[in-house]
């Protein structure tokens, strides 16, 4: 029988706490794998919680979104993913954002994430919006670039050094996800809701 992966969503976030039993049970019935990504301390926890718990894959990482927060809570998350390393797949989602300030911070804190990556021997999930190249450039981990909106021409760069690209819902009304998609070889392309649908 098939099986389909939704390789990043955000199964632990809190927006789940009433129907989350179900959504998990229906994804299994399905035959869909879920791979949730924790992308703050408290998400981290919880994605931990719900892989013991529904029994799920998971990534651990830090969202660039949350660039000012304190040393201590980045801290904690680099702590956490170490201290369970052996329960993840990847370390992610990290990266960067052009739509946050504070670019070189968030530089700084997923080259942290990144050096982790390393030292654990894990792949990254890179949330790169306008920064696909830029963080292309700076990892030399495999990389699966979650939602992915770069160009065609990096994309095929980015699949043939034998990365993933991973399209998300917006193939669902972008033309340019959607060329993307026909254009691409299928063998480094992944599919992902980042829990988008189930939030409808």
């Amino acid at each position: 029988m098939s099986k389909y992966v939704d390789a990043h969503c955000h199964i632990e976030d809190k927006a789940f706490n009433k129907n989350r039993d179900e959504v998990v049970k229906r994804a299994k019935e399905n035959n869909v794998i879920i791979i949730t990504s924790g992308a703050s301390f408290g998400g981290c926890v919880r994605a931990l919680n719900c892989k013991r718990l529904y029994d799920i894959y998971l990534t651990l990482g830090y969202h660039p979104s949350r660039v000012n927060a304190d040393d201590k809570i980045i801290n904690k998350v680099y702590n956490l993913i170490k201290e369970n390393e052996k329960e993840i797949l990847a370390v992610g989602e990290i990266g960067m954002d052009v739509k946050i300030e504070n670019i070189k911070r968030q530089e700084e804190i997923f080259k942290k994430f990144l050096e982790l990556s390393k030292e654990i021997n894990k792949p990254i999930v890179a949330h790169a919006r306008g920064f696909e190249e830029r963080i292309f450039k700076l990892s030399d981990q495999p990389i699966m670039f979650h939602c992915y909106s770069g160009s065609l021409e990096l994309a095929k760069e980015i699949g043939e050094s034998g990365n993933l690209i991973s399209i998300s819902t917006l193939v669902c009304f972008s033309e340019h996800h959607k060329k993307l998609v026909e254009k691409l070889d299928i063998d480094y392309i992944t599919t992902e809701t980042d829990s988008l649908i189930y939030l409808q």
